[in-house]
């Protein structure tokens, strides 16, 4: 005669939420919620255990406060069985948080079969053989609830990085600079090619209008001034040295310019028209 014992369970589970303590992130709270309902808020080092339903839940964390600007939420996927406790590990990852399943209890129902043989032979024709699949380890089934767990978390979304961000706006800002001082160069350049033409065509408008009223006799006198000495440079080349024309001794180059800086600044001022070099009137 057999009798079957089978365990009874109850019809909730717990979950188990350890934040990591870190200094990532460490003045930033992390707000838990199952299947869009908050049901804790966790701070740095904090852990908390919640009795939950068994069936499938869904577990969501969102960073929330002081430096979760740019923070996403992360959540997982879960099958809760009845009596069994879950437990999670959250903590800092790069610019988010991530939510892992650590581990879960022995959550197994057993059948014991029991017998009352009267002899020995009765209990050996009762004796029943095991099938190879009850002979599973416990810990091989463990490992592959885990695994679908993880299976079953969401695919991590883009994330923006501060640290990217503030590399990106510096080369941006980088470039930008050059292009703006080659562009003030090209201007500055643009701007002095203008006033150079201005000077010049200034200059250009006031010889000619110098020229227009100049007495014509005080310009033919000061002609003459410049040509004084004007063949001396090419004489020196020519036989190494210029001879005074006066006094008949030879001068050197610098002598001879001496000599015509004097001369020429003699004959303007001697000119007997200089008093009517716009004409008379002028």
């Amino acid at each position: 005669m057999y009798i079957l014992r089978v365990e009874q369970l109850n019809e909730t589970s717990t979950i188990v939420l350890n934040r990591k303590k870190a200094w990532t992130f460490k003045f930033t709270d992390v707000e838990v919620s199952l299947n869009g309902s908050k049901v804790a808020l966790l701070k740095n080092g904090d852990s908390e255990s919640i009795t939950i339903p068994a069936g499938t839940h869904t577990l969501a964390i969102l960073p929330v406060g002081f430096g979760s600007t740019f923070a996403q939420s992360s959540s997982v996927r879960f099958d809760a069985q009845a009596g069994e406790s879950y437990s999670f590990i959250i903590e800092p990852a790069q610019q988010n948080f991530t939510i892992v399943l650590s581990g879960s209890s022995e959550s197994i129902k057993k059948a014991t079969l029991e017998s009352v043989p009267s002899t020995q032979t009765e209990a050996v024709e009762h004796e029943q053989l095991l099938e190879p699949k009850d002979a599973e380890p416990l810990g091989l089934k463990e490992s592959e609830e885990q695994h679908i767990l993880q299976e079953q978390q969401e695919p991590k979304r883009w994330r923006f990085k501060p640290v990217y961000g503030l590399v990106t706006v510096v080369i941006l800002g980088f470039f930008i600079y050059q292009d703006y001082q080659e562009y003030q160069d090209e201007q500055t350049r643009i701007n002095q090619e203008k006033r150079t033409a201005l000077n010049r065509k200034k200059f250009e408008e006031k010889r000619q209008y110098d020229k227009e009223r100049t007495n014509p006799a005080w310009l033919k006198w000061s002609d003459g001034c410049n040509l004084i000495g004007r063949w001396d440079r090419q004489n020196f080349r020519n036989k190494g040295y210029i001879r005074d024309y006066g006094t008949g001794r030879k001068m050197t180059l610098r002598e001879a310019d001496e000599k015509r800086s004097i001369e020429i600044y003699a004959c303007h001022r001697d000119n007997p028209h200089k008093q009517f070099k716009y004409g008379p009137g002028s």
